[in-house]
């Protein structure tokens, strides 16, 4: 990230997030099976190792709710896609550059991770 990275929530925006997108939830019958379970954590495993990719810049996305465009890796087909946040945090929403609204899993500024 630049020196210029400034984290536009607070730290209890961020603990709210965090309770907001790891609650418990209630599966109701739908538990997954155990290739299920092994094809998600493979998932996020190769996650984790793109957080962690050396000067990748690939970040949380609550890091970045000001508005600029953003690469982001999506929940939904095509995975990869240009993305910006619309509305305050955290009562707004993630939209790609169709304005269809996405859900996305990591990003990084355009201008992070090159080389």
């Amino acid at each position: 990230m630049s020196a210029a990275f400034r984290l536009p929530v607070t730290p209890e925006d961020d603990a709210a997030f965090d309770a907001m997108t790891h609650c418990h939830l209630d599966l109701r019958g739908a538990k997954p099976q155990p290739n299920e379970l092994r094809i998600i954590s493979q998932i996020s495993d190769l996650l984790q190792q793109l957080r962690q990719a050396p000067h990748a810049g690939w970040h949380p996305v609550l890091y970045a709710t000001d508005g600029s465009h953003r690469v982001a890796l999506v929940a939904s087909i095509p995975p990869v896609r240009d993305v910006y946040y619309v509305g305050d945090w955290p009562d707004g929403h993630w939209r790609d550059i169709h304005g269809e609204r996405v859900v996305p899993i990591l990003c990084k500024s355009y201008d992070e991770g090159r080389a």
